[in-house]
């Protein structure tokens, strides 16, 4: 049997193909497989105690058929990332959350996981029989690895972008099924005035040659404005973004440089709007590998000029970073952080951003300093003091490395918010942190 005969034998309708799952399975998803999850809606009654596994929370419309009041009798949702749709359904007993770092998330899967089944979305069949994952799989060839069966939406909207790992074999999977998602267009907010000052600052500090590694959000995104004018960038990160897809066009990252894998953007996965997954299609010039290989803290740490830009949510005097929630609010999850934190202080010219507005207004006018002397009772600490290396607002950037705590105390307040430094300095003097 050929793998067009092989490939046409699999094929199904989406309720047959999710049928395949057994009542108490674990089941891993990755890619948005939004006809699949209808499926499994439509058939909701027939199911007890599954519990679906992702990296990610689920996108809008995904989200309304999994995470329904009406699901949670019959499944369970677990990611590891959580994202604005499970933060305003929590607490749900149909929801749960599990903290990893993106350098262990395919050993996750293998050892706690252990999936039974693996729902994916992927692009049409090569010539060579293999399908090529959508980008943001989510590490579904991990489960794929543990023996899951394999069930497929083929759907065309998915790009086919140059990969070692994120693909299957038409002999692997056990069902597919052919259909195609809506097209989903991220939301755009453009950067602030305050946002393109944070970037501004950081640009500056990005030498000529250095490689990359931006995280999700406005800050990391404006700082791709002001890189305009820099000469070799390279790419190596966990997420390749629309900002990266723009520096790639224009010349600025061309990878010339890079002492791992030159010549390529390598990324875990992308996401972005539909000029960037046209821009990834079929594009020689990106590589996606798997995570625990992109964010090995040591293997970053081998990387030249290895730069890494995030965001966090507040600081305190002490250089204790939260970037997953303030409070007892819920938690968004480590994702990758702390791994580009550590790798890329530590390698030869190696820089570590965190980076966040000073200060933010709530919707009763209140103004907050999001550098305080403590962080909050129930604040999460994603980034230890010890990893720090510079921290940077609107104001400057602030160096925590190997620093004292009277060097740190006072190189935070220097770049907080005018209104609440003389408060922060009289505050670190009460607690011994000045004198």
């Amino acid at each position: 049997m050929n793998f067009s005969e092989l490939y046409s034998s699999k094929i199904r309708s989406p309720e047959d193909a999710v049928s395949i799952i057994e009542n108490g399975d674990a089941v891993y998803t990755g890619g948005d497989p939004q006809i699949l999850y209808r499926a499994l809606r439509d058939l909701r009654k027939g199911f007890k105690d599954v519990t679906l596994y992702s990296m990610f929370g689920l996108l809008p419309e995904s989200a309304e058929l999994i995470e329904s009041p009406d699901m949670s009798e019959h499944f369970s949702f677990i990611p590891t990332i959580i994202g604005v749709n499970e933060i305003k359904r929590w607490p749900n007993k149909g929801l749960d959350h599990i903290f990893v770092h993106f350098s262990e998330l395919e050993d996750m899967i293998k050892r706690r996981v252990n999936p039974d089944a693996v729902l994916v979305r992927g692009c049409p069949m090569d010539g060579n029989g293999f399908i090529h994952l959508a980008a943001s799989n989510g590490g579904a060839r991990a489960a794929v690895d543990c023996g899951a069966k394999v069930i497929l939406q083929i759907d065309k909207n998915v790009p086919h972008i140059y990969t070692d790992y994120h693909r299957v074999h038409i002999s692997e999977i056990d069902v597919l099924c052919e259909a195609e998602n809506r097209m989903y267009e991220p939301p755009q907010k453009p950067a602030g005035v305050k946002e393109k000052q944070i970037a501004a600052h950081i640009a500056e500090r990005v030498p000529n040659g250095a490689v990359l590694q931006l995280g999700v959000g406005g800050i990391p995104d404006a700082v791709g404005m002001f890189l305009d004018s820099h000469r070799d960038l390279g790419i190596h990160t966990e997420v390749f973004t629309d900002s990266m897809a723009i520096l790639m066009e224009k010349g600025v990252v061309n990878n010339r440089k890079k002492n791992l894998l030159p010549g390529v953007s390598v990324a875990g996965f992308l996401v972005g709007g539909k000029h960037t997954q046209e821009f990834a299609h079929n594009n020689p010039d990106i590589l996606l590998k798997n995570l625990s290989w992109i964010n090995d803290p040591i293997r970053i740490s081998r990387i030249h000029d290895m730069i890494s830009i995030n965001s966090c949510l507040a600081v305190d005097l002490r250089a204790q970073v939260c970037s997953e929630s303030i409070g007892h609010s819920v938690s968004y999850g480590i994702g990758g952080q702390d791994n580009f934190v550590m790798g890329s202080r530590r390698g030869p010219g190696g820089k570590s951003f965190l980076a966040m507005r000073a200060a933010v207004e709530k919707e009763n006018g209140e103004k907050i300093s999001k550098i305080t002397l403590a962080l909050p009772s129930g604040s999460v600490v994603t980034t230890p003091r010890t990893d720090v290396m510079y921290i940077v607002t609107e104001y400057g950037a602030a160096d925590m490395m190997f620093k004292s705590v009277k060097e740190q105390a006072r190189n935070l307040i220097n770049i907080a918010d005018p209104e609440f430094r003389d408060q922060l300095t009289f505050e670190a003097q009460k607690h011994g942190l000045l004198l």
